[in-house]
């Protein structure tokens, strides 16, 4: 799936170069509730479990802490829910009923293949994947006398230099009619978030032979070099995510042909830093901050603390209210780690005085139930 050359664009990814052989071996746990006194199928579901966070600890180890994914639900889906593709073998450690019966829990000892993780982390689908399947849209435009004109040539090899990042990332081609476009419908009529835009400008120029004092003129050859200046930006935001320059020559018995020639030199001096621009740009918007939504469900007074005891807890990122009803406060909060991360804290610490019940956990929302710890001593007794 991953195209041979992007491995050359994505440096860059917070993974090292591991060899096929290299595994890690890590301890998880995974339980299960036992339903209707169905014991094998919590034990089933329990494995599971504890295989699906050793593959989220494997995970952990080639994505640092600070650049965590921002669409979390892509690794979900792509790598956790095939957790025996990424664990070579396991060993159980323990496992058994809690003492009420109701829980199964299973601990085991994983050999989870980084070599396997890290290219899949690394394929360029799931990074295009993970920053939200961006489209692109290319247009060259050469410099006339009257001022800009499209040039479907410069546009061709735009699309001719996107190629080697695969399928996915296959730009449209903008028309004649794109000039008169603002980048509004520039989106609009393409279809696209980013665009790549070529300026060329072609210029004479008569070089010597080697080894003569004839020029290339004399020999009746044309030559011209095209000066090109290339531009990345998202239609949506109002800067350049980059802009550089970069000259071709082109010799040949025709000035058309020549141009051509000098326009495909100067992209294709440009074309490694097209896409290393482009692939750099997705892993920054893959691998960033994200919004978690937490939905908290309780009691009145239980919910007027959680901002104070939010903060007393040394949880990390401001909490940003929208919204309290029914017994229901929803939140949304900006962290550079998942959502398990942050309700594993919140599960493992409280919530300050509060009491933490974990309701439901996805890609980027929790669902979690507070209650005055005192009050849930008092009903107990």
């Amino acid at each position: 799936m991953r195209v041979a050359v992007i491995a050359l664009y994505l440096l860059c990814l917070p993974a090292v170069c591991i060899s096929s052989t290299v595994t890690r071996t890590v301890r998880s746990t995974g339980q299960a509730a036992v339903i209707d006194g169905d014991v094998g199928t919590a034990r089933d579901q329990a494995r599971r479990a504890a295989l699906r966070e050793a593959v989220e600890a494997g995970v952990g180890v080639l994505i640092s802490s600070t650049t965590q994914a921002s669409n979390y639900a892509v690794i979900e889906d792509e790598i956790f829910s095939a957790t025996r593709g990424f664990v070579r073998a396991f060993d159980v450690v323990h496992h058994g009923q809690s003492t009420d019966g109701l829980t199964y829990e299973m601990t085991l000892d994983a050999q989870v293949d980084l070599h396997r993780l890290e290219e899949k982390i690394a394929s360029i689908d799931l990074t295009h994947a993970m920053a939200g399947r961006p489209r692109f849209v290319c247009r060259g435009a050469t410099l006339a006398t009257d001022g800009w004109r499209w040039s479907p040539e410069a546009t061709q090899q735009l699309h001719d230099a996107m190629r080697p990042l695969g399928k996915r990332l296959e730009p449209a081609s903008a028309g004649a009619g794109s000039m008169a476009m603002d980048d509004a419908n520039l989106a609009a009529t393409y279809l696209a978030d980013v665009l790549v835009d070529a300026r060329v400008q072609f210029a004479h120029v008569n070089a010597i032979v080697p080894g003569s004092n004839q020029t290339l003129a004399h020999l009746g050859v044309v030559s011209r070099v095209a000066t090109v200046t290339l531009e990345v930006r998202w239609l949506d935001e109002a800067s350049a995510l980059r802009r550089w320059t970069s000259s071709g020559r082109g010799a040949a018995i025709s000035i058309g042909e020549a141009q051509i020639k000098a326009l495909g030199h100067a992209v294709t001096l440009m074309a490694d830093t097209l896409r290393a621009v482009l692939v750099e740009d997705l892993r920054v918007r893959a691998y960033g901050e994200r919004t978690i939504q937490i939905l908290m469900e309780g009691e009145h007074d239980a919910l007027a603390e959680i901002e104070g005891q939010w903060i007393a807890a040394g949880l990390l990122g401001r909490l940003r209210p929208h919204g309290q009803v029914d017994g229901q406060a929803r939140y949304e909060i900006n962290v550079a780690g998942s959502a398990f991360d942050l309700a594993r804290k919140m599960s493992a610490q409280g919530l300050g005085s509060l009491d933490v019940h974990l309701l439901q956990v996805s890609a980027n929302r929790i669902r979690l139930r507070v209650a005055d710890a005192g009050l849930q001593t008092a009903d107990t007794q």
